[in-house]
């Protein structure tokens, strides 16, 4: 962790509890800068960009191929046999939807990728976020992380937001392991422990 961030991680969480954040020490532009690399990515890129679920702490937004139907109507108007024909006419290739969850708390965000695919013959599809993205995908992200950066946001690495944060609590039940006898106990209070950075940056998500 930075000086920088640890800082500003002081300032957001001055009580010392991940669970309250004082919202008027948030980056106050974020909104702005993340709708100008909106405008700049959709100039250069074909791709549809949106804003998809936010919590208190961060905002989202998801990323699809112009061409592909839109998120929300993949994910909320389509049956499953307008969705195989989709991907039948497309190739064979998946739906993908890249996601970005980008911290209001300091200038960070996470990414992953998810991607449609028919299961088989069943007419259902399953839905994958370990599957490496195609080489145009991987061209898009890079340019949409080269935007990124360039309006002040840094990539969080998984190895990154594991690390704890010394200075700000957190529950401690997901430290007690499956086995401890007293996680049966109705009265048993688990000490809090060191937050992560994932937990003050992005969040319960």
């Amino acid at each position: 962790m930075s000086p920088e961030l640890e800082q500003r991680i002081k300032r957001v969480f001055t009580n010392g509890n991940d669970d309250e954040p004082d919202k008027s020490q948030f980056v106050v532009d974020t909104g702005q800068r993340l709708q100008r690399v909106f405008d700049q990515v959709q100039q250069s890129l074909p791709v549809a960009m949106s804003m998809g679920f936010s919590n208190d702490r961060s905002f989202e937004f998801v990323v699809t191929d112009s061409a592909a139907p839109k998120f929300d109507d993949w994910c909320f108007t389509m049956k499953n046999p307008d969705k195989l024909k989709w991907i039948a006419a497309n190739g064979g290739e998946p739906y993908v939807a890249c996601w970005f969850t980008v911290s209001r708390v300091a200038d960070y965000y996470k990414t992953w990728t998810n991607h449609w695919r028919p299961r088989g013959d069943t007419g259902y599809l399953d839905t994958s976020h370990s599957e490496e993205p195609s080489a145009t995908w991987q061209q898009w992200q890079a340019e949409i992380a080269r935007a990124m950066a360039g309006h002040g946001f840094v990539l969080a690495t998984f190895e990154f937001w594991r690390e704890r944060v010394p200075f700000v609590m957190t529950y401690g039940g997901d430290d007690v392991p499956e086995d401890d006898p007293r996680g049966s106990d109705d009265d048993f209070e688990p000490p809090p422990v060191p937050a992560t950075l994932y937990g003050c940056l992005f969040g319960d998500q």
